[in-house]
């Protein structure tokens, strides 16, 4: 059999390269250039068509034409750069939080990625570092405590007594001195000039900030007999005479 003339050959072999060239072409984004891309000025290939941003795509990637994308932020463009979602390697990579690398020292938080809930701890009854100023409950112990809004234990809020009512006489006990409003303040109720009556001073009778007279007892008769002023306004009787 005769075979074909070298130049029909190298015709045919023209035309089969030529068609898997222009197959190459056709799509203008084969793998091969989508990786390498054309060189630096040359216009893409005719009919090439972009790559779109993957869902889970970030930051600056090549679009496959020779042009960039760019896919913005984990989250967004306004998202927290401390957020557990984070950018790497262009592609968002979520890395579950604790209670400690969130700042939480109270309540409940959620993970950030699988909406797994942690728990970060209940606050004390009082913080015995605190000063007691402008706090609820304040005391020499320390101020009461509630988990806040930031999942921190702060202060409650707290609303000092009016004067007025702090130092009204009650059950015939009249305030005096100076006076806790209970957030940590204190107002003046007086000194012991606004006691009166007989032996009457600020604390007289045992009581801190409650007008008072501590009466003479039998002891104090000293020989004495029959009946002798308590101090306070009433007697004590002192025995009888020999």
């Amino acid at each position: 059999m005769r075979s074909r003339p070298r130049t029909a050959a190298v015709t045919s072999a023209l035309a089969a390269s030529a068609l898997l060239f222009a197959g190459a072409a056709s799509d203008g984004c084969s793998s091969t250039y989508a990786t390498v891309g054309p060189d630096a000025g040359e216009a893409p290939p005719q009919g090439c068509v972009a790559r779109a941003c993957a869902d889970d795509a970030c930051g600056t990637v090549a679009d496959g034409c020779g042009g960039a994308l760019d896919c913005g932020r984990c989250g967004g463009p306004t998202s927290d750069p401390a957020a557990p979602t984070q950018c790497v390697d262009n592609r968002c990579v979520c890395s579950p939080r604790t209670c400690k690398s969130a700042g939480a020292t109270c309540g409940q938080i959620t993970d950030g990625c699988t909406g797994n809930v942690l728990f970060c701890g209940t606050c004390p009854t009082s913080d015995a570092g605190a000063s007691d100023a402008g706090d609820a409950g304040a005391s020499e112990a320390g101020a009461t405590l509630y988990c806040g809004p930031q999942n921190a234990c702060v202060p409650v809020p707290c609303t000092p007594r009016a004067q007025i009512d702090i130092c009204k006489e009650i059950d015939k006990k009249r305030p005096c001195g100076m006076i806790k409003d209970g957030c940590g303040g204190v107002v003046d109720c007086g000194t012991t000039t606004t006691c009166t009556g007989t032996g009457q001073t600020c604390g007289g009778g045992g009581t801190e900030g409650i007008c008072g007279c501590k009466p003479k007892t039998a002891a104090t008769c000293a020989g004495a007999c029959g009946n002798r002023p308590n101090g306070c306004g009433g007697t004590i009787y002192c025995g009888s005479c020999r």
